[in-house]
Formats: C-alpha cells, sequence, structure tokens
C-alpha cells in the first residue's frame, strides 16, 4: 500500500468529517426538555373509549402476537357481556390492526411513544388505564415510576402467559 495514497484518503476523510460538523443540524434532543416532532398517523400508546367498545373481541382477533386479551368488568348498556380489551405492551408490536380493524371507533393510537418501565408488569395495561391515558398523558409516567397507581385487583384479572405451539396467550382468569 502506498503510504501516500493513505494519508491522502485519510486528509480527505477528515475534511468530509469537519465539513459535517459545522453544517448539519444536530439530530439527537435534550429528551426531558424537547420532544421530538412525530408524523401524522405515528402508532404509539393505545387509547380506549369505554363507551363506545362493544366487547366484540375484533381487536383481539385482529392481534398478530395476541396481546389483547378481553377481560370482564361491569357492563355498560352498549357493551352488554362487560368484555374490555386488556393490551399487554411487552407484546405489542404496533401494527395497528386493532385500531384498523375495531367497528366503533373505540381504540385509538396516540403519539405517546416512551413506554420505558423498571417493571415488566407495569406494561400489561387494562381497559380502566387505557381510557385515562389521553385525558391525563402524565399518568404513564406516574406508572412506571415509583408512584405506581395501581390496585391489587389488577393483578389478579389475567394469568400468566400460556405458551402454546402457534404463539403466546394471555387467558383471563374465571372466577
Amino acid at each position: 500500500m502506498n503510504p501516500v495514497k493513505a494519508f491522502i484518503d485519510s486528509v480527505k476523510s477528515m475534511i468530509v468529517g469537519f465539513k459535517y460538523l459545522f453544517t448539519v443540524p444536530r439530530m439527537t434532543l435534550k429528551f426531558p426538555e424537547q420532544k421530538m416532532v412525530l408524523p401524522p398517523g405515528y402508532r404509539g400508546q393505545h387509547y380506549l373509549e369505554m363507551d363506545k367498545c362493544t366487547g366484540c373481541s375484533i381487536c383481539a382477533m385482529s392481534c398478530p402476537p395476541r396481546a389483547i386479551t378481553m377481560v370482564k368488568r361491569d357492563p355498560t348498556p352498549r357493551n352488554k357481556r362487560g368484555l374490555f380489551p386488556l393490551i399487554n405492551f411487552n407484546y405489542c408490536i404496533y401494527c395497528g390492526y386493532c385500531v384498523l380493524f375495531c367497528p366503533f371507533d373505540a381504540l385509538h393510537e396516540l403519539d405517546i411513544h416512551d413506554l420505558a418501565v423498571y417493571d415488566r408488569d407495569k406494561l400489561i395495561h387494562p381497559p380502566e388505564f387505557l381510557q385515562k391515558v389521553k385525558e391525563n398523558p402524565e399518568i404513564l409516567y406516574e406508572y412506571s415510576g415509583m408512584n405506581v397507581i395501581r390496585t391489587p385487583r389488577w393483578k389478579e384479572e389475567y394469568a400468566e402467559p400460556v405458551f402454546t405451539r402457534r404463539g403466546v396467550k394471555h387467558e383471563p382468569i374465571r372466577k
């Protein structure tokens, strides 16, 4: 290898590096202070309108990783069986099929994308929690931090994942 050619190539690469150092804008953000501008149609945290939900279970049937489980809650005039979706974000791939196939427009996706938690159980969101997310987005941070908003009843409403040949299922506990 020619040492002069190697030196010239390294100088050229340094010139390119310095050019981008001063001309290209910064690509990173100072996270808590600056928020990323998300494109329209961004698929993030789910939001449930419980008064529109009829318990048809189409969202659970259309979910490819089976992250949605229907759980029993108090019946409403529109949802006589009292079945509402519980979403396990440990398995959700944010494909948007549940939102797309919901015939009553009860499920929506918000532009909230930072779901960092210390405990994986905090990524299992019951219907009551999914309903409060849009009104109070700060509830996600309270839920994932030290001030956990969780009652022991939530823990008893669903079972451990059942591993089958087709994937993972989250069967609700039948009482």
